[in-house]
């Protein structure tokens, strides 16, 4: 099982980060997460230009995963893609 999620202390967090983890028992316990992307701004102001929204996605294929998240640290929301190599079970 595989996560993905935004890290952040708390509304305006300029260090906030895109993390990915992944859990080997059906999401009872999951490894140590590792960050994607960052800094980012934990902004959840829905009228903000750098709001994060819900604009995510994970996908898997085997040995890789791939995923969309919006990356706002020039100011303004950009969607942005990632791809890591991973070993499956």
């Amino acid at each position: 099982l595989d996560l993905a999620y935004y890290e952040g202390e708390g509304q305006d967090d300029a260090a906030a980060t895109y993390r990915h983890a992944r859990s080997f028992d059906g999401g009872v316990s999951f490894e140590p997460s590792e960050p994607v992307f960052g800094p980012l701004v934990y902004d959840l102001t829905r009228d903000s230009e750098q709001w994060l929204g819900d604009y995510m996605d994970l996908e898997a294929a085997p040995g890789r995963r791939f995923g969309v998240f919006t990356d706002n640290a020039s100011g303004r929301g950009h969607i942005r893609f990632w791809s890591v190599a991973v070993e499956d079970p």
